[in-house]
């Protein structure tokens, strides 16, 4: 695992629009690459659950925010370029719905090339030509609209905190809700010293974290805040075994910058 000369590194919210969904694009890439690199299929999926996650949410700062802006103050080459993302994120809507639906490892394999395909000329497409347009129109109402969406993020993102639905689809696995069960307190548990370690030795939050139980039980989430209370996972996708957890355990924990460490728990101490 490298090691990194920041301790404890947390990622702040870039100050202009064009620059968070810059930062949305390099990280959907990064658990793109993730996927490409991991050889487990089933930790493929999770993976895979993950980018689904970030677009879900960028699309949706796009297309309620910062599209609206532009279509209404750019010329008609802008308003062009506007159409032709909304087209985009269809098909990629299209192409998430095919792979929530492939049971086949190797037919989801080469849909998420095409996924991976899409998404590379889409964000091209973005940052060489809607951008620059976009500096240019939006200019004098940048500010204004970045504070929207980062307004609008933090709405959507402490809802999925508190379990509200939204219209973001944040998973495929059923939601459920759970008491402070023993099983849940000892994940809790053992997921702390592991992540707080990570992060003294370099990791970024945002971590991406999957646990596996031997029973086959599986949590993922985006773990945003080290100092939150129980498992406040940004949004958390399970699928509980006879509603249980048992450690041992498996976790996979990747970061902002797509640093992947994959780590073997046996007891609640880590």
């Amino acid at each position: 695992m490298a090691q990194h000369d920041h301790v404890n590194e947390t990622m702040t919210e870039p100050d202009d629009a064009m620059a968070m969904l810059k930062a949305d694009h390099r990280q959907v890439r990064i658990l793109l690459q993730q996927y490409e690199a991991t050889p487990d299929p089933y930790l493929k999926q999770i993976i895979a659950e993950h980018v689904f996650a970030e677009l879900a949410l960028h699309a949706l700062l796009e297309e309620t925010i910062f599209y609206p802006a532009l279509a209404e103050l750019a010329d008609a080459a802008g308003k062009q370029l506007v159409d032709d993302a909304l087209q985009d994120h269809q098909r990629l809507r299209g192409l998430i719905t095919d792979l929530r639906e492939i049971d086949d490892d190797a037919a989801f394999e080469a849909r998420c090339h095409a996924l991976r395909d899409h998404v590379d000329q889409h964000i091209e497409e973005e940052e060489s030509a809607m951008f620059p347009q976009a500096a240019q129109a939006l200019r004098e109402h940048l500010e204004e609209i970045t504070a929207l969406m980062q307004a609008r993020k933090a709405e959507i993102l402490a809802s999925q905190r508190k379990g509200v639905p939204s219209e973001v689809s944040w998973h495929t696995h059923e939601r459920r809700k759970h008491a402070m069960a023993d099983w849940r307190e000892a994940l809790q548990h053992a997921m702390y010293p592991i992540l707080t370690r990570l992060l003294q030795e370099g990791f970024v939050l945002p971590l991406y974290v999957t646990c596996i139980g031997r029973n086959g039980s599986m949590m993922c989430g985006r773990y945003d805040d080290i100092d939150a209370t129980g498992l406040d996972f940004t949004f958390e996708a399970s699928h509980l075994e006879g509603e249980a957890f048992p450690l041992s355990m498996h976790m996979l924990i990747v970061d902002q910058r797509g640093e992947a460490v994959h780590v073997r728990c046996d007891h609640e101490s880590g």
